[in-house]
């Protein structure tokens, strides 16, 4: 079954919601902050597919703030119970224009940088095999994604909303028997 591109409004009850950003949004932020032409290029359906990859990925790997209003959502947005940077409550019938403004710049991103591609060895330094040690290169998560780059601007624009990080957190130290 193919998704079908359906922008969250704010009210939380539509079943089958894909973005929380339209297409109309992300071209004139683009045109205003970004100023990229690869988005410009894109056909209307790979602006679709990237605003509803990024929108996914900004809700598995963001800790938002507060509760979600409306359970039944597909989407973790809208939310209650938030303050944002400015500590003004956020209405729960809402999507902030910090987590629209996110998306458009994981979608950006998502031009150039697949995050379903498979772990390589890029930005290890070391491995040593004896006590299982690895080592990357300053900035690199593994996959040569900078890390500084990456989430900074993402996270720029949720302060307050929640916050955004590739990291995987779990597991344990790994000891020889």
């Amino acid at each position: 079954m193919a998704l079908t591109f359906l922008v969250e409004t704010g009210t939380g009850l539509v079943a089958d919601t894909t973005s929380y950003v339209s297409i109309a949004e992300a071209d004139d932020y683009m045109s205003a902050v970004v100023q990229n032409t690869a988005w410009d290029a894109l056909l209307d359906a790979d602006k679709e597919l990237r605003l509803m990859q990024a929108t996914r990925v900004l809700d598995v790997f963001t800790r938002y703030n507060g509760n979600k209003s409306v359970n039944a959502s597909p989407l973790r947005w809208p939310r209650c119970g938030i303050l944002d940077r400015d500590e003004i409550a956020v209405d729960s019938d809402i999507i902030p224009e910090g987590v629209k403004n996110a998306t458009i710049e994981l979608a950006n991103l998502l031009i150039s940088v697949d995050l379903n591609a498979e772990a390589s060895t890029k930005g290890i330094q070391k491995i040593v095999a004896d006590v299982v040690e690895i080592e990357f290169l300053h900035g690199s998560d593994g996959q040569g994604v900078e890390k500084r780059k990456f989430p900074s601007i993402i996270n720029a624009h949720l302060i307050g909303l929640g916050f955004f990080s590739l990291r995987v957190s779990g597991g344990g130290k790994i000891r020889r028997a």
